[in-house]
C-alpha cells in the first residue's frame, strides 16, 4: 500500500468508520477519548479534586443504592467530609472475589438498562461474573485509545493485534463481528493460541506485508514471539511500538521484545473486571493510573497502605460502573508503588511496575513472602544456559516445590549446566530443609486467558 493510499485509509478509519461504527451502537467513544486528552492538561490539585468527587458519587450511589454496601450501615455524611480519597476508601472493606461469588445478587442493579455480564477468564481459579453498564464501557474504550496515544498510534493507523483469549474467539479462529471490526479499526488480529513455528512465520509475513504502526499482544505471546524470531534470525518490521498486555512484562522479556523489534515496549495493565487501569507513556517512568476511571490502592497483608517503592496487593476502586460498584477490590494482583508523579507532566500517579499474581507470591515458613521475580530472574535468565525453554515452579507445602521444565530440542535435565546452582539459590531463599522436585515436560499450557504462570502457589487459600 502506497504511502498516500495508507493515510487515506488511516484517515477513512479514524476519522470516519469507527466514530461513526461506535455513535451508531450508542457508544461516543471518540467524544470521551477527547475529553480524556485534555484532562490530561490539567493541574494535580485541580485532577485530585476532580477525581474525588467522582469518588464520592460512586461511593454514595453504592450505600444507598446497592444491597451489599446499604447493609454495611456507612455514614453519607462521613463520605462528603472526606478531604481525600483514601479518607474516603477507608470507610469501606475490601471486597475480594470469594464475596462477590456468594454476594452477587447483593452487588448489582439495573443503573439504567444497559447492564450486560463479563466474566473473569479464571485463570487462577474459578471464573468470577460481572455486571457491567454501558458508561464503563465508554471509559473502558476511551482509555485504550489514550494508551494508544501514549505508544504513539494515533486512530485509525494500522495495528497488529496478538490476541488469544477463548471467549473472543470463535473455534479457535475470529468470528465474522471481530472481522468487520477489524476492518473498520485498520487492525489485524492473530491467533496467539495457534502459535506453532509455521504460524509465527505466517504471523511474521503478515506483519513485514502490513508494516504496523503498533504491535499489541499478550505479554507471554509476544515474548515467545520474539524468542522465535531471535532463534531463526527472522527480519521483522519495526512497528512505532509493542503495547503489552494480560500479563507480566519482565525484565527479560521487555529486554528480549525491544531488541527483535527494535522499538520501545509500553507496558498495560488492565482487568475484564475493572478495564484500563494503568499505562506506560513515553517517558517509561512506570505505569500512569487512569484517574479519570480508578483509584488504585498498593497495600500489605493488613490492608495498610504502601510506601513509595513498596510492594503489595492491589486494590481497584472503579469510578465508572454505576450498574456494580467496585469498592476496595482485591483483584489478586501486586504491584510496586511509584512516584506521585511523571516527569512527562500527566496529572496522574504511578506503579512502579506489575509484579504479577498475588497467588505467584512463595510463602517463607519464617513468615512473608517472595516474589515470582525471584524465580523467574532464576531460571529464566541467571541459571539458564540456553538449554531451557519454558519452566514453571509450584509451591506444594511451605518446603516443597516442584519446577516443571521443557528443554530445548534435544536437551535434557543431565544437559543443564547450572541445575546445582539454581537449587542452591533457591534453598539458600527458601530454606535449606526445602525439597525441589525438578520435572522434565512436554509443554506447560497457557491459561484460558493466553497467560504463561511461572509461579504458583497451591497454599494461598489455607
Amino acid at each position: 500500500m502506497s504511502r498516500v493510499s495508507e493515510m487515506m485509509r488511516r484517515w477513512l478509519s479514524g476519522q470516519v468508520l469507527e466514530p461513526l461504527f461506535w455513535a451508531v451502537k450508542g457508544l461516543p467513544i471518540y467524544k470521551r477519548y477527547k475529553w480524556f486528552k485534555l484532562i490530561q492538561t490539567r493541574q494535580n490539585r485541580e485532577f485530585n479534586k476532580e477525581q474525588l468527587e467522582k469518588l464520592k458519587k460512586i461511593a454514595i450511589h453504592a450505600i444507598e443504592n446497592i444491597p451489599y454496601y446499604t447493609s454495611l450501615n456507612i455514614c453519607r455524611a462521613e463520605i462528603l467530609q472526606a478531604n481525600t480519597a483514601y479518607s474516603v476508601l477507608n470507610l469501606f472493606p475490601v471486597l475480594n472475589k470469594t464475596i462477590v461469588r456468594e454476594a452477587i445478587e447483593q452487588l448489582h442493579i439495573d443503573y439504567d438498562g444497559s447492564a450486560y455480564t463479563n466474566h473473569t477468564g479464571g485463570s487462577t481459579g474459578e471464573p468470577v461474573t460481572f455486571f457491567q453498564d454501558k458508561n464503563y464501557l465508554i471509559d473502558s474504550l476511551a482509555t485504550t485509545l489514550l494508551m494508544f496515544e501514549w505508544a504513539g498510534r494515533r486512530p485509525g493507523e494500522r495495528s497488529v493485534k496478538l490476541w488469544g483469549a477463548e471467549r473472543d474467539l470463535v473455534d479457535g479462529t475470529l468470528g465474522w463481528k471481530h472481522k468487520l471490526a477489524d476492518w473498520i479499526a485498520n487492525r489485524v488480529t492473530l491467533n496467539s493460541f495457534s502459535m506453532t513455528l509455521q504460524k509465527q512465520e505466517q504471523y511474521r509475513k503478515i506483519i513485514n506485508q502490513s508494516k504496523p504502526v503498533l504491535i499489541e499482544g499478550y505479554a507471554d505471546s509476544l515474548y515467545d514471539f520474539a524468542r522465535f524470531l531471535h532463534k531463526t534470525k527472522s527480519q521483522v518490521y519495526t512497528p512505532r511500538a509493542i503495547v503489552s498486555s494480560a500479563g507480566t512484562m519482565h525484565p527479560h522479556m521487555r529486554e528480549l521484545v525491544e531488541e527483535v523489534f527494535a522499538c520501545k515496549v509500553f507496558d498495560r495493565y488492565g482487568s475484564r473486571e475493572a478495564g484500563n487501569m494503568a499505562a506506560e507513556c513515553e517517558a517509561h517512568n512506570g505505569l500512569h493510573i487512569f484517574g479519570e476511571t480508578s483509584v488504585l490502592e498498593v497495600v500489605d497483608q493488613d490492608y495498610q497502605a504502601c510506601h513509595k517503592g513498596d510492594e503489595g496487593n492491589i486494590l481497584v476502586t472503579n469510578l465508572t460502573n454505576f450498574t456494580m460498584p467496585l469498592i476496595r477490590y482485591e483483584i489478586g494482583d501486586r504491584a510496586v508503588l511509584g512516584e506521585s508523579q511523571c516527569s512527562c507532566g500527566k496529572p496522574y500517579s504511578l506503579l512502579a511496575s506489575i509484579s504479577g499474581r498475588s497467588s505467584g507470591s512463595f510463602k517463607l515458613e519464617q513468615g512473608g513472602t517472595l516474589n515470582p521475580q525471584f524465580f523467574i530472574h532464576i531460571m529464566g535468565v541467571s541459571c539458564n544456559d540456553g538449554s531451557i525453554n519454558k519452566f514453571q515452579l509450584i509451591q506444594k507445602e511451605l518446603d516443597f516445590i516442584v519446577i516443571k521444565i521443557v528443554f530445548f530440542k534435544n536437551r535434557s535435565l543431565g544437559d543443564w549446566t547450572q541445575k546445582s546452582k539454581a537449587e542452591q539459590i533457591i534453598k539458600k531463599a527458601m530454606g535449606n530443609a526445602c525439597v525441589l522436585e525438578f520435572t522434565v515436560v512436554d509443554d506447560i499450557p497457557l491459561t484460558q486467558t493466553g497467560k504463561h504462570l511461572y509461579t504458583i502457589c497451591e497454599l494461598d487459600n489455607e
